[in-house]
């Protein structure tokens, strides 16, 4: 049966089974040993009949034609095996090399999207709140679990932007500040303290910049690598961030800062466009809106409703013989004492030059006498100090209270400003009411001591 098999067998067969037996093998992990052993042993066992008759044919080639064949095959075997393995550990290095690469453009692809992200967040934010919501929504995703604080400067005091409650816990206001003063004092020596941050104490800052101008800087708690915390309940310590990821988080303070500014400056358009800034006071408009809101709303309650107009005795003889900048003095100083002395929920709105109008929701016309006395009282006490001189400065106002069902404003204004010219044409002041739809003046008011404009060196 030997003899048979050798006359049928052919190399051809030889290479093909070869062939699948390499397939076998290159299913094989390296990780398989045992496994692969066994194999070898098998087709050892299976296959002794045809390497039989190889080494038998190849001795016969040997006695032959004098050649040593069969070291030469296992020579070149072995360097075949040899460079297969290479072959296959040069693949292997190489799909890990791409794989780590693959690995990095995700990570650099979700930090793009998180970015991306992060800036359409702040740019829906028109108020600090809304910073607020987009630094606490967006910022741990690139800082993991480490904890961080966001400070603002405005008219130079720090204001805490966003912090996390175990941050918060652990550093008060006082090291959160001190922190961030170093930290604006480091950026001018570290040139990367935009683009990778500073480590100031436990905190990796980066300051927030827009140009020239600090609105702020953002820190990061990272502990020093290899320290260990031993304090019961303190964190373990953290791995530092790497390049990438500061630099990430760099562009992220990048975005807040502009985010910052921006909303900064919105709201100061808003603030201005609303409130006068001389007086504190609310602007025109606003206040006309606001008066049409309570006319409504005191219609539908029933609740009453009082307007006083309020007006400076003698402004222009301030402006003329003291100047403009006197005026404004005057000015400020009773926008202020309105604030004051008027309940919060009470609307002062600086009508024009300079005319007041106060609204007073849930405020008969006696409570309105009484607020008026009260604001005439108020200003009379405090005289107003101007280049070392005492200038004290009076008022006169008009009361009208909104009639049932009223809603136009122009009607009670208008009673209220004719109350006003009528308590300036008594001899100034003083606080005279409105009564009835069309403005009549009631009976004249206690009459308290007039003083016109003082001044004394």
């Amino acid at each position: 049966m030997g003899s048979a098999f050798r006359r049928t067998l052919r190399p051809r067969d030889l290479a093909q089974d070869s062939q699948e037996l390499g397939r076998i093998m290159r299913l094989i992990s390296r990780t398989d040993t045992p496994l692969a052993a066994g194999l070898v042993v098998g087709a050892l066992v299976l296959f002794h009949q045809p390497l039989r008759f190889v080494l038998d044919w190849a001795r016969n080639i040997e006695g032959d034609y004098h050649l040593d064949l069969v070291p030469a095959l296992v020579i070149l075997t072995a360097m075949f095996a040899f460079h297969e393995l290479r072959k296959r550990r040069q693949s292997q290095a190489e799909t890990m090399t791409a794989a780590a690469q693959a690995q990095q453009h995700l990570a650099r692809t979700k930090e793009l999207e998180a970015l991306v992200a992060f800036g359409r967040t702040l740019a829906s934010a028109l108020d600090m709140q809304g910073l607020q919501y987009a630094v606490s929504k967006c910022l741990p995703g690139f800082t993991g679990e480490r904890g961080m604080w966001v400070l603002v400067t405005r008219q130079g005091e720090w204001n805490v932007l966003a912090i996390d409650p175990v941050t918060e816990q652990e550093l008060s206001r006082e090291d959160l500040e001190r922190t961030a003063s170093i930290a604006l004092l480091a950026r001018k020596a570290e040139e990367n303290a935009h683009g990778e941050g500073t480590v100031v104490e436990s905190s990796l800052c980066f300051p927030l910049v827009v140009g020239t101008t600090v609105v702020g800087v953002m820190g990061v708690r990272q502990s020093p690598a290899g320290s260990q915390q031993s304090a019961v309940g303190s964190r373990p310590s953290e791995v530092a961030l790497d390049g990438a990821a500061r630099r990430a988080l760099g562009v992220a303070a990048s975005l807040l800062s502009i985010a910052v500014r921006n909303t900064a400056l919105l709201v100061e358009i808003r603030d201005v466009s609303v409130h006068d800034p001389l007086t504190g006071c609310l602007n025109r408009k606003p206040g006309l809106e606001v008066l049409d809101a309570e006319l409504r709303r005191a219609r539908r309650s029933g609740q009453p409703l009082s307007v006083l107009m309020l007006d400076v005795d003698e402004f222009k003889q301030i402006n003329d013989r003291y100047g403009h900048l006197c005026g404004d003095l005057v000015l400020g100083t009773i926008g202020r004492r309105l604030v004051q002395t008027l309940r919060g929920s009470d609307v002062k709105c600086r009508y024009g030059g300079d005319e007041f109008i106060l609204i007073c929701p849930d405020t008969p016309l006696q409570g309105a006498q009484q607020v008026a006395n009260g604001i005439r009282k108020e200003i009379m006490a405090h005289p107003i100090e101007h280049n070392g001189q005492t200038l004290s400065a009076t008022v006169s106002i008009g009361i009208a209270s909104a009639e049932a069902g009223e809603t136009d404003a122009k009607t009670i204004i208008h009673r209220a400003d004719k109350a006003l010219y009528c308590a300036k044409k008594a001899g100034r002041n003083r606080s005279i009411v409105a009564s009835g739809p069309n403005g009549d003046i009631g009976p004249a008011p206690p009459i308290y001591l007039a003083h016109d404009l003082e001044l004394t060196a």
